[in-house]
């Protein structure tokens, strides 16, 4: 399985869409359209969330030039945005002491 799959599961089954035996369920915690499921057969129908991975691509880029810059701009901190930590773990993987920021 995908790393993305097995993110997107987790974050279901963390905001009851999903329970352990991954059966759908209906939950009024999600800030995202509960009636799109993460799929395996059909790959990750989710997409990424623009925003997030432009971030990440941006960083990721800093890095590979040579900055390391201790705080990136992330302005999907807050919004509850289904991708947001999934892109924020891949920044920590690049600089373990980042900080991200909203303004």
């Amino acid at each position: 399985m995908s790393e993305s799959y097995n993110y997107l599961i987790k974050k279901y089954i963390d905001y009851e869409l999903l329970d352990e035996n991954l059966n759908k369920k209906i939950s009024p915690k999600s800030n995202w359209d509960p009636f799109i499921y993460p799929s395996l057969s059909s790959g990750d129908n989710i997409k990424f969330c623009g925003v997030c991975e432009t971030a990440y691509n941006k960083y990721h880029l800093l890095i590979k030039s040579g900055t390391k810059r201790p705080e990136i701009l992330w302005s999907h901190l807050r919004c509850g945005c289904l991708w947001s930590e999934y892109f924020q773990k891949k920044v920590k993987n690049l600089n373990s002491n980042v900080k991200f920021i909203d303004k």
